[in-house]
Protein backbone atom coordinates (compact mmCIF):
# COMPACT_ATOMS: atom_id res chain seq x y z
CA UNK A 1 0.00 0.00 0.00
CA UNK A 2 1.25 3.87 -1.21
CA UNK A 3 -1.45 5.43 0.58
CA UNK A 4 -3.31 6.12 -2.61
CA UNK A 5 -7.06 4.31 -3.13
CA UNK A 6 -6.98 2.22 -6.49
CA UNK A 7 -9.36 4.94 -7.90
CA UNK A 8 -6.59 7.49 -7.35
CA UNK A 9 -3.86 5.63 -8.98
CA UNK A 10 -5.82 4.52 -11.87
CA UNK A 11 -7.10 8.10 -12.65
CA UNK A 12 -3.32 9.89 -12.24
CA UNK A 13 -1.97 7.12 -14.52
CA UNK A 14 0.12 4.95 -11.75
CA UNK A 15 0.10 1.52 -10.82
CA UNK A 16 -2.18 -0.08 -8.22
CA UNK A 17 -0.36 -2.80 -7.84
CA UNK A 18 3.46 -1.47 -7.34
CA UNK A 19 4.30 0.69 -3.53
CA UNK A 20 6.75 2.24 -5.71
CA UNK A 21 4.24 3.95 -8.17
CA UNK A 22 2.62 6.88 -6.90
CA UNK A 23 1.37 9.81 -8.23
CA UNK A 24 2.86 13.06 -9.08
CA UNK A 25 1.57 15.42 -6.40
CA UNK A 26 3.78 19.30 -7.49
CA UNK A 27 2.41 20.90 -4.84
CA UNK A 28 1.66 18.37 -2.10
CA UNK A 29 -2.09 18.63 -1.58
CA UNK A 30 -2.65 14.92 -1.55
CA UNK A 31 -4.24 14.98 -4.46
CA UNK A 32 -2.01 13.71 -8.32
CA UNK A 33 -1.23 16.52 -11.07
CA UNK A 34 -3.08 14.94 -13.53
CA UNK A 35 -6.52 15.74 -11.29
CA UNK A 36 -5.24 18.59 -9.67
CA UNK A 37 -7.25 21.95 -10.72
CA UNK A 38 -5.54 23.93 -7.89
CA UNK A 39 -1.71 23.65 -9.01
CA UNK A 40 -0.85 27.80 -9.01
CA UNK A 41 0.52 30.21 -11.17
CA UNK A 42 3.58 31.01 -8.52
CA UNK A 43 4.36 27.26 -8.23
CA UNK A 44 4.41 26.77 -11.78
CA UNK A 45 6.12 30.20 -11.95
CA UNK A 46 8.97 29.18 -9.60
CA UNK A 47 10.23 26.57 -11.72
CA UNK A 48 10.76 27.93 -14.63
CA UNK A 49 14.19 27.95 -15.80
CA UNK A 50 16.08 31.48 -15.72
CA UNK A 51 16.33 33.01 -19.33
CA UNK A 52 16.78 36.65 -20.72
CA UNK A 53 13.50 37.13 -21.07
CA UNK A 54 11.73 38.71 -18.40
CA UNK A 55 8.00 37.11 -18.20
CA UNK A 56 7.21 39.42 -15.63
CA UNK A 57 7.84 42.63 -17.30
CA UNK A 58 7.43 41.01 -20.93
CA UNK A 59 10.04 43.33 -22.20
CA UNK A 60 12.94 41.78 -24.32
CA UNK A 61 16.63 41.97 -22.80
CA UNK A 62 18.23 44.64 -25.25
CA UNK A 63 15.53 46.37 -26.77
CA UNK A 64 16.13 49.50 -25.03
CA UNK A 65 19.93 49.54 -26.86
CA UNK A 66 18.43 48.91 -30.11
CA UNK A 67 16.11 51.73 -30.09
CA UNK A 68 18.90 54.42 -28.69
CA UNK A 69 20.76 52.82 -31.50
CA UNK A 70 18.83 53.49 -33.77
CA UNK A 71 17.92 57.11 -32.66
CA UNK A 72 21.68 57.96 -32.63
CA UNK A 73 21.91 56.60 -36.24
CA UNK A 74 18.83 58.88 -36.78
CA UNK A 75 20.14 62.09 -35.42
CA UNK A 76 23.71 61.67 -36.99
CA UNK A 77 21.61 61.10 -41.12
CA UNK A 78 19.36 64.42 -39.80
CA UNK A 79 22.62 66.39 -39.04
CA UNK A 80 24.57 65.09 -42.24
CA UNK A 81 21.93 66.19 -44.52
CA UNK A 82 22.09 69.90 -43.00
CA UNK A 83 25.26 70.09 -44.23
CA UNK A 84 24.43 68.92 -47.80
Amino acid sequence: NDGYSDADEEACGTNTLDADSIPADFDQDGICDAIDDEISDVDVRDTEPVTGFDRARQKVPGFTSIIASLALLGAALAGRRKDD
